[in-house]
């Protein structure tokens, strides 16, 4: 007998109507069809995770974590519990990625904000957007998955906002107000069924009231409307993320080994070219968020993508500065490298992490519209620039940062911050650094507005060449994805990056300054560069206009230019 069977795992509740929606979810699972048994287990609750394969026939069985994160319970205890079944040795076993993970949450979500901003008569433009994760310190995922989605709400919905906060962490429900001073704010619960935290422990968090309510409320808070929606496993349609991942369809993250530099996907292999477009991208918060993004972006024209996943060197050793690393381009060799042996079709980077000269046999196809270009400080405390008392550690890998950094302040001390952005963030909040300057493009992108402190005026920071734009990469002699990556191309966005990146070739091989710049305009454009030496003690300004990108740069840098002189005479 070779029969299947679906399981939900949940973490269980003495709150009857949170076991009610996990028990109405598998029944609606069940009544679709394709399994033969459909059962629930509980971590506390009957069955439990340890019983519930002695309960069912089936010899195959996928266990779907109806829960909301990679955390704890679904990547701990839900299988050393299954293993404790001596089934679990009999069976065929599969666990898939928890609910709260699957990419087609952003637009439930989504959806159900149209709906609350219409029902309370609320500005998009003017409303912040808050969701509430557990968080948990015992496991270091717990955490990623409410402010990935933050993240990718911040993308899909019309509102100034979307930013992560948490039951058991900082940032705590308590900041949602402190942080959206100007705007309304839509709280949204990141919790599988209400219980007490979505009907008391949350709205008693905010100064709701003193007991339970029945979502979604409405208050007015300092002037500003707040509404509190419901748990996010109430929405009709989780019974669809259930089936699709039971189904192995949208899964964000398979579970599979990954190697050195080696790709990780989801979908069928094949040689040759695809069907669907492989799409290679860095396996980090951020990278992914810029992967899905270009993904949606195919999907709108017609166009079908499957992610890779590729670990590249920058990843891998963060135990030393990035120029301490043996290439110039240590987050795209990898990626670039499964382009040329026709692994992907097709990479997507944060431009400025591309190596100043291109790749013989490839070319960027798409530049896609630019997001924020500044630099933003995330410090302990959310201390300002100007208060860091004198002696702060200001975490940053980028020459160019530091040297722009000691001419503000010379009385600091910069010290290298390695990982990924959200990890950069976690080591500021844990006291590793007084502060960090980071990109506050990617902040924004990963829902972590929140944690910033001060955004630099450009005037003040010149960002780095093509920062805040994402480029997508493909072979020379690729043509039809060259011709579908085109219609992604965003012709402004091309020029100013040209222009920035032209400047920044000119001063590739001097290593006693750093080079920063900015271009903004469509038609005729204005580039902003400015070349400053590593001490931060010299520094020189160029600030021009033209229409064509290439004359724009050459004017740029013959003002750029005497500061060689000046750096030498200095040395």
């Amino acid at each position: 007998m070779n029969r299947t069977a679906l399981v939900l795992a949940a973490h269980g509740s003495r709150n009857a109507s949170a076991d009610a929606i996990v028990r109405r979810c598998a029944a609606e699972a069940g009544a679709l069809g394709g399994f033969d048994e459909v059962a629930v287990a509980y971590h506390q609750g009957e069955p439990s995770f340890a019983a519930v394969l002695d309960q069912i026939e089936a010899t195959r069985v996928t266990v779907v974590p109806f829960m909301t994160s990679r955390g704890y319970y679904s990547e701990v205890v839900l299988p050393r519990e299954l293993a404790r079944s001596p089934r679990s040795h009999v069976v065929r076993l599969r666990i898939t990625d928890p609910i709260g993970t699957h990419p087609t949450l952003a637009e439930v979500l989504a959806d159900r904000i149209d709906v609350l901003l219409r029902q309370f008569g609320l500005c998009p433009a003017r409303t912040d957007v808050a969701l509430v994760g557990h968080g948990t310190a015992r496991h270091p995922r717990s955490r990623l998955a409410t402010e990935e989605l933050a993240g990718r709400l911040a993308e899909t919905t019309r509102c100034k906002s979307s930013s992560a906060f948490f039951l058991d962490e900082d940032p705590g429900v308590e900041a949602i107000l402190d942080r959206s001073t100007d705007s309304d704010v839509i709280v949204i619960p990141f919790l599988v069924g209400g219980g007490s935290h979505g009907s008391r422990d949350i709205p008693v968090r905010l100064g709701f009231v003193d007991g339970a309510i029945a979502p979604p409320e409405c208050a007015i808070k300092g002037g500003r409307t707040v509404i509190l929606d419901r748990a996010l496993g109430s929405d009709p349609r989780m019974t669809e993320i259930v089936v699709a991942l039971a189904r192995g369809e949208g899964c964000s993250r398979p579970r599979a080994g990954r190697g050195q530099g080696a790709a990780r996907k989801t979908g069928d292999s094949r040689s040759g070219h695809a069907s669907r477009l492989r799409l290679g991208t860095r396996g980090s918060l951020l990278a992914l968020w810029q992967a899905r993004h270009v993904a949606a972006r195919f999907l709108a024209i017609g166009v079908d993508v499957e992610i890779v996943e590729v670990s590249t060197m920058g990843d891998r050793v963060v135990d030393r500065p990035i120029e301490a690393l043996p290439t110039s381009a240590p987050f795209a060799d990898e990626l670039e490298r499964l382009l040329l042996d026709r692994r992907i079709d097709l990479a997507v980077h944060s431009y400025k992490d591309l190596a100043v000269q291109s790749k013989a046999g490839l070319e960027i196809a798409a530049v896609l519209p630019r997001g924020s270009v500044s630099e933003s400080l995330v410090s302990f405390g959310s201390i300002r620039l100007a208060d860091l008392p004198p002696g702060a550690v200001v975490g940053t890998c980028s020459s160019r940062r530091a040297a722009q950094l000691r001419a503000i302040r010379p009385d600091l001390r910069t010290e290298c911050i390695r990982g990924p952005v959200d990890d950069r963030v976690r080591q500021v909040r844990a006291g590793k650094f007084d502060a960090a300057v980071l990109a506050t493009a990617g902040l924004e992108r990963l829902g972590l507005l929140h944690e910033i402190a001060e955004q630099f005026p450009i005037s003040q920071f010149v960002p780095a060449p093509a920062q805040g734009a994402l480029a997508v990469q493909v072979r020379s002699d690729d043509e039809r994805t060259a011709a579908a990556c085109a219609r992604l191309d965003d012709p402004a966005a091309r020029r100013a990056t040209d222009a920035e990146l032209a400047v920044l070739r000119a001063f590739d091989r001097r290593d006693d300054c750093a080079v920063a710049a900015y271009a903004t305009g469509s038609d005729r454009m204005t580039l902003h560069a400015r070349a400053v030496s590593l001490d931060g003690r010299i520094f020189r300004d160029a600030l021009v206009s033209e229409c064509d990108p290439a004359r724009l740069a050459e004017r740029a840098i013959a003002q750029l230019a005497n500061v060689h002189a000046e750096l030498e005479v200095a040395v």
